[in-house]
């Protein structure tokens, strides 16, 4: 029996991808947490998500003023986190690619 979470990068998390996985991650407590959220501007549902969530990374490219345990880091640093096994791409166009293709690389499930 796996006794260990599975730790989750969510690229995308205040859009619609993001939120449903999001949704799951609420189902599956006990098997899923969050590691990390990154979003582009919707910072008001970015600090709902870090509140209830508690990740220990987050990446907003609009200003973020978090005054929590979160740290602010840079996509790539996100998925490459050594608490990261999972990275779930749910971004618009090409704005996650790089991270994506290094947390490929890294070994990572995408």
């Amino acid at each position: 029996m796996r006794t260990e979470r599975t730790g989750i990068a969510l690229l995308g998390s205040t859009g619609s991808i993001g939120t449903q996985t999001l949704d799951v991650v609420r189902r599956f407590p006990d098997r899923l947490k969050v590691v990390g959220l990154a979003a582009a501007r919707s910072v008001d549902l970015l600090a709902r998500q870090v509140e209830e969530f508690d990740p220990r990374l987050v990446h907003c490219r609009a200003p973020w003023a978090d005054g929590g345990t979160t740290r602010h880091c840079s996509l790539e640093e996100m998925v490459l986190d050594d608490e990261v096994d999972m990275v779930v791409t749910a971004t618009v166009g090409d704005a996650a690619l790089l991270p994506t293709v290094a947390a490929l690389r890294a070994g990572k499930t995408v």
